[in-house]
């Protein structure tokens, strides 16, 4: 998964976020070996608020590399305050331990707006897609 050319990329401590403009979804990719914190959470929310523009878009979220996620960024990212930075999210799975997050997510925190899990990038693009 890589960002079009001459667009804007953040980092925060535990993920990398671009808005292509193009499809007009926002990714954010987990960063291997850091387990997320609320504080990490409330950072990441900042650089897709700013990759947006402040718009709420379909956001891709590839946690295939991620290590963890702790309750607190988990309750986090199904707040009200989280919600308004995207209007469906789909979350990119692969290994055994994404999967488990990503059901754990679902299954617990339950996500306030349409969420749905993906192992296959190109059917959560096209997914997404129909956000816009």
């Amino acid at each position: 998964m890589e960002p079009p050319k001459d667009t804007k990329i953040l980092e925060s401590r535990t993920g990398i976020y671009w808005h292509d403009r193009v499809t007009k979804i926002t990714y954010a990719i987990a960063k291997p070996d850091f387990t997320q914190t609320l504080e990490d959470g409330k950072a990441n929310f900042q650089r897709i608020l700013e990759v947006n523009d402040n718009q709420a878009c379909p956001l891709l979220v590839d946690i295939r590399d991620s290590n963890s996620i702790d309750k607190q960024c988990r309750d986090y990212y199904a707040s009200d305050d989280y919600v308004r930075a995207y209007k469906a999210c789909a979350i990119l799975i692969g290994n055994e331990v994404s999967r488990i997050i990503g059901n754990f997510f679902m299954g617990f925190n339950k996500p306030k707006k349409t969420t749905k899990l993906f192992t296959d990038e190109a059917k959560a693009v096209e997914w997404l897609k129909t956000f816009n």
